[in-house]
């Protein structure tokens, strides 16, 4: 992998154990002892090391203190790949920022941790006895290239056999990087446009039609899924082969044989006439016998098989997913509004819209149903009773593409009584899709520019008007006025802790307000924006009118306003210096 990359290409490679020598090498992988990034030292032999792809350094001491998506220990290889790994894709697929971190997820799942987990002897099983033997992996491969016990070894037959392995091993990183940047990351937009049709091809909003069974679309959905909030929902992908269509159903993720909804165990096994005696759907030709998949004429005899199937699946003896969530309504196609319904940002701007009408949805019966908001993640179920037991909360009609508009124009008759998510105390009223974007940075989140009117028969959550980010605009906004206001959408990052950083801030600001004078307790008041994490790895954030941007944060002097009003204080420099950097630190937060 390094040998790819400009700044490491054509370097020599020594094999050494020997302190001496690793002190003059540039960069040291697998020996010496030292994980180091910053000094490019690589190993992972050294005593307490446990580093995840994507956990936090040094907080973890086994896996089940591991707190990124991935538990196993790294080995050099996977530390080389968790530093140099993201520029090697981009050097080498030239993709970009958000496509780079897909990939990169994708070929460590497929090729890195595989490596990482034999380096430092997983099990392949939780009983520590291996259900059978892998000869054919990678790992056995370059093993084979060892000197055997019977065979002449020396310094330079170990480099040749060396030089393959690395030959060897890049190659084969090439082939899977390969795969993924040209075949699974293009399927990728496949099956996103498929999801957003879905209703299109069945009412419930569970069955996909794609062009091709070749797409590799289980990875996609499950992702897919988890974007959207609807994981389990998907039940049947149909698709085209040769002269018939098949209908494939949708696996437990991680249980490859085990089906979310298999079709009914009638049909399971039979053909051709017994199958439409059985089925009473003419024109069935197969069901496999665990009920996976069956072949059809004509996409009509489908459209009868998986509806049968959705309709006994309550009666279905194979395990089911539970159905978390209401499908939800194509009431926007962000394609519309862009010159290219097929393009990534299209298709990642619907989604993300879809995402923000499903969390004000459970947003608006949380607050009508008077639940406190702090347990609010507990009561998502009785959320989802009460809003399909509400008319309500169905619009009559679709929402124009050029935005969502949950407002007649002509009455001012608010449909769904919607607050924002991240203060009940504002009335949502619509989206300016024509001005909200997908801002470049490396999560991607969806910029959200809202139609708000203030209500001023709810309170406001958490700030009081001296602490308030919005308190100037707040000011400037005439009672019942509609405002456009900013909001971000994030999906990839856990807000959580931001909810918790906040919480302490909003602490800290009430024991100065209350222990401190006046007019010093105004110095060291922090004005707090909202964050509210809807999922682990989703929620949104409030742009804060008139805020400092992070660079000029970053880069004021320790003699500010706020840095005097704590000398004032007589409070120790070294403190401060701490006080400042906390200060500095939530804003990043």
């Amino acid at each position: 992998m390094l040998q790819q990359l400009p700044e490491f290409a054509g370097c020599d490679v020594t094999r050494s154990r020997q302190q001496r020598i690793l002190s003059e090498m540039d960069i040291v992988v697998d020996v010496g002892d030292i994980y180091d990034p910053g000094q490019l030292r690589f190993d992972h032999h050294q005593r307490g090391f446990f580093e995840t792809a994507d956990g936090v350094p040094g907080a973890a001491k086994g896996p089940d203190e591991a707190t990124g998506r991935w538990k196993t220990r790294l080995s050099s290889s996977g530390l080389v790949y968790k530093h140099f790994g993201r520029d090697l894709i981009r050097q080498l697929a030239a993709t970009d920022a958000e496509s780079t971190e897909i990939v990169w997820a994708e070929v460590y799942d497929r090729f890195v941790e595989c490596i990482d987990a034999i380096d430092n002897g997983v099990e392949m099983c939780a009983e520590g006895i291996p259900r059978f033997k892998d000869c054919t992996g990678l790992s056995a491969r370059i093993a084979r290239l060892n000197p055997r016990w019977n065979e002449a070894c020396d310094d330079e037959i170990l480099q040749r056999r060396f030089e393959a392995a690395s030959a060897l091993c890049g190659s084969e990183f090439l082939e899977v990087l390969s795969d993924v940047v040209e075949s699974w990351l293009p399927a990728r937009a496949c099956v996103a446009e498929a999801m957003a049709a879905r209703e299109e091809v069945h009412s419930s909003g569970q069955v996909l039609l794609l062009d091709s069974g070749k797409i590799p679309w289980r990875s996609h959905i499950f992702d897919l899924e988890r974007e959207l909030c609807l994981e389990g929902h998907i039940k049947f992908i149909v698709y085209p082969e040769e002269d018939l269509y098949r209908v494939r159903a949708v696996p437990i993720e991680g249980r490859f044989f085990t089906n979310r909804l298999s079709l009914p165990e009638s049909w399971r096994g039979l053909r051709d006439d017994a199958l439409e005696k059985a089925s009473g759907i003419e024109g069935s030709c197969f069901v496999h016998v665990n009920g996976c998949f069956a072949f059809k004429p004509w996409l009509s005899c489908h459209e009868r098989c998986w509806g049968r199937g959705l309709e006994e699946g309550p009666g279905n003896r194979s395990i089911r997913c539970p159905r978390l969530h209401r499908p939800l309504s194509p009431f926007v196609r962000a394609s519309a509004c862009l010159a290219d319904p097929r393009s990534a940002m299209a298709l990642q701007l619907g989604y993300k819209l879809s995402l923000f009408r499903e969390v004000l949805r459970r947003w608006h019966v949380l607050r009508q149903s008077a639940l406190d908001l702090e347990s609010s993640d507990t009561n998502l179920a009785a959320a989802d009773a009460a809003i399909l037991a509400s008319p309500r909360s169905r619009p009559s009609h679709r929402a124009p593409a050029v935005g969502i508009d949950l407002v007649d124009p002509d009455t001012e008759t608010d449909h769904l009584f919607l607050s924002l998510p991240v203060d009940p105390s504002v009335r949502f009223e619509g989206t300016v899709v024509e001005k909200s974007a997908v801002l470049a940075s490396k999560q991607a989140p969806l910029m959200l520019v809202c139609r708000t009117r203030h209500n001023q028969l709810h309170g406001s959550l958490a700030h009081s008007p001296a602490t308030s980010p919005s308190r100037s605009h707040q000011a400037a906004r005439r009672p019942g006025e509609q405002v456009q206001e900013k909001y971000l959408l994030k999906v990839g990052d856990d807000l959580r802790q931001d909810q918790l950083v906040i919480q302490l801030m909003t602490l800290c600001n009430c024991i100065w307000r209350n222990h401190l004078p006046g007019q010093d307790a105004r110095l060291v008041q922090l004005p707090l924006f909202r964050v509210l994490a809807v999922t682990p790895t989703s929620g949104y954030v409030k742009f804060v009118p008139d805020s400092t941007s992070l660079t000029e944060v970053l880069h004021k002097p320790q003699t500010s306003v706020q840095m005097q009003g704590l000398q004032k204080l007589s409070v120790a420099n070294c403190s401060a210096c701490r006080f400042a950097y906390l200060c500095r630190l939530h804003c990043t937060w």
